[in-house]
């Protein structure tokens, strides 16, 4: 029997048996199938190349890719391919803030401005007018580095026009910058809503820990982080990584982003590049309840604060869908509560966050399973999570 026609088989037979049982498919099967979910796709146009990766008890069981990164023919996708993490980045800063909360160096309830001290000003909120226009009225308390996590600060929100918040300029560092975020409106009331800051809290979170650690927010991501968990080739590309052919080249309408190239601000927003690999081990580290082949990153009880939801209903937003119940958010990633209502295929209780072009990780705790995805495409992103779902167990 050849291996097209095995595949479908068991593709067929999944499909078959999915609403009567769990389809468990051997390893070698699984990637087998998995490689032509993403090469169907490839040769189909639905995008350039995609790549998977997933693990099971720190094992891995499956490691597929298939063609190119973006429109560079010449970068052919492999397991070491250096990929814009993006916002895939913010899941690693919450971890870096609540090592220094786990010292008792910070505490969660703070308010920003006793780390960042013009933050001690009332900030002004934006109330929309019928007119189209803002008034400002004072904020009812201060933001705090829980309403950061949580994306419930009201401090930039995406899709919506905040003409106050400053370019970060070449040369611009995080303790320059953020104190300048110190006088930008915000959206809505602290806490009273969830809307995603994209590329601003997580950078005022990156200025809290250097303030707290004494180190600047690079160093300290390195230091302990990165190398105790042997993530070699992640880190920011102004820094660390080496502009070689596996990295992940820069889309135009981010080429002079200084989050993205410059020597001197790092982003713990959307800043880090690094490989599916290396953030495989990242996750294996929440799914061991926060540890790493030896090397203790986080206490189990952290990761369980910080894959908790900490915002009730307020999280409604999913997949680029609007009105999406039985998901919550927890610090920094997103979590399932109902997979039939999030409409996911992945286990309740999971969590794990995305990034911009493609790359997204799940943690399934109960499973201690751990999915690292580089798929642009939304709908064969969706039928490999549901084949990982059926398959391992």
């Amino acid at each position: 029997m050849t291996a097209p026609v095995r595949t479908w088989l068991l593709l067929s037979a999944c499909s078959l048996m999915a609403v009567l049982a769990p389809c468990a498919l051997a390893a070698e099967d699984l990637a087998a199938t998995l490689q032509q979910r993403l090469q169907a796709a490839v040769s189909g146009g639905t995008m350039s190349g995609a790549s998977v990766l997933v693990s099971s008890r720190s094992k891995i069981v499956a490691q597929v890719s298939a063609g190119t990164v973006g429109a560079q023919p010449q970068l052919t996708l492999s397991p070491d391919t250096v990929l814009w993490l993006a916002s895939m980045s913010k899941p690693i800063t919450a971890t870096a803030i609540m090592m220094l909360r786990e010292q008792g160096r910070l505490r969660l309830e703070d308010p920003v401005s006793r780390y960042i001290p013009e933050f001690g000003k009332r900030a002004m909120v934006r109330i929309a007018r019928a007119a189209g226009d803002y008034e400002l009225v004072p904020a009812t308390r201060a933001i705090t580095i829980r309403d950061l996590l949580t994306h419930t600060s009201g401090l930039q929100s995406i899709g919506v026009a905040n003409p106050a918040i400053p370019e970060i300029a070449p040369g611009d560092t995080l303790a320059g910058w953020v104190a300048k975020l110190a006088d930008v409106p915000l959206d809505f009331q602290p806490g009273s809503r969830w809307a995603y800051s994209n590329a601003v809290g997580f950078d005022v979170l990156s200025r809290i820990v250097e303030v707290v650690s004494g180190q600047p927010f690079e160093i300290f991501l390195q230091q302990r982080i990165l190398d105790p968990l042997r993530m070699r080739d992640t880190g920011f590309r102004g820094r660390r990584i080496d502009l070689a052919k596996r990295v992940q080249p820069i889309a135009p309408q981010f080429a002079h982003d200084e989050r993205l190239v410059g020597a001197t601000f790092f982003s713990g927003a959307a800043g880090l590049f690094g490989t599916l690999e290396d953030y495989r081990h990242f996750a294996e580290m929440f799914a061991a309840g926060g540890v790493w082949q030896g090397a203790r990153i986080l206490r189990p009880e952290s990761v369980a604060t910080l894959s908790s939801n900490h915002v009730q209903t307020l999280f409604h937003s999913f997949n680029g869908r609007n009105d999406v119940a039985g998901m919550g958010f927890g610090y920094g990633v997103a979590v399932v509560l109902d997979p039939v209502a999030a409409g996911v295929s992945v286990p309740a209780g999971s969590f794990g966050w995305d990034g911009a072009g493609g790359t997204r990780f799940w943690v399934s705790p109960h499973e201690k399973r751990v999915t690292v995805l580089y798929v642009p495409d939304p709908k064969t992103r969706a039928e490999v999570e549901s084949v990982v779902n059926r398959s391992v167990r």
